[in-house]
């Protein structure tokens, strides 16, 4: 299944997006931390999203759900390490460049070009729910997953603490 597939069936925010001011170009790459990074790496946000995140949290918490970031900012080198995980997991099964590319950018950025390096996107999951092995995986999502109501929850919710869905 394909990201656009995958998404249009979900309804959800896998990865959520800041509407923060962001010089999109200067750190774009992931090369140099922003300055004003929050929190422990990899669960780092920017201030203002972090801040807002920690609003979104306090008030899920209250509904039942306890938020935890499974990914927020990323260098460089660690978008190209999972890149590179993913090649070469792909690659033992195929040698077509064109399939393994199609298959990882149905959810994987290029390194470089993943808004995992603003600082501003992160990867959300319910710290409620049963240890999943590959949380961000579509069946966790979709009824009768782990995440339905995590899912359920941010579609209605994360625009308040103005949180928006960035890929279709």
């Amino acid at each position: 299944m394909d990201r656009r597939a995958f998404l249009s069936l979900t309804s959800m925010l896998l990865s959520i997006h800041a509407n923060a001011d962001v010089d999109r170009y200067k750190y774009s790459l992931g090369i140099q931390p922003w300055d004003d990074l929050l929190g422990e790496y990899p669960y780092q946000l920017r201030k203002p999203v972090y801040e807002a995140f920690n609003d979104m949290k306090s008030d899920a918490l209250k509904e039942g759900l306890w938020l935890q970031i499974s990914s927020g900012y990323r260098t460089f080198t660690h978008q190209r390490n999972i890149w590179n995980q993913k090649f070469k997991s792909l690659a033992k099964s195929t040698q077509d460049a064109t399939a393994i590319l199609s298959e990882i950018t149905q959810f994987t950025a290029l390194p470089g070009t993943s808004r995992h390096h603003w600082g501003t996107d992160v990867d959300i999951t319910d710290g409620y729910a049963y240890a999943i092995n590959d949380p961000l995986q579509l069946k966790n999502f979709i009824e009768g997953g782990e995440y339905q109501f995590l899912a359920w929850w941010l579609s209605k919710n994360a625009s308040k603490y103005d949180f928006y869905q960035t890929f279709t």
